[in-house]
């Protein structure tokens, strides 16, 4: 997390120290319908090869990116 920092930052608005004390707290910034499919893709995690999946990140200044 500390080699993306900067991105995590600009990104989801928290910093990786932040995300050190509350990991799961990125969530957040997911709207929410993307927020449930994380938190499924998420769950099937331990199970699977591989991970993607696109969403869309409500960054705390306003505004949403990606998908």
């Amino acid at each position: 997390m500390f080699f993306a920092a900067g991105a995590v930052e600009r990104l989801y608005g928290v910093t990786a120290h932040e995300l050190l004390d509350a990991p799961g707290r990125w969530l957040d910034a997911l709207p929410a319908a993307d927020r449930e499919r994380m938190r499924a893709a998420l769950a099937r995690l331990p199970d699977a090869d591989t991970f993607a999946l696109e969403h869309r990140v409500a960054h705390p200044a306003g505004g949403t990116a990606g998908r």
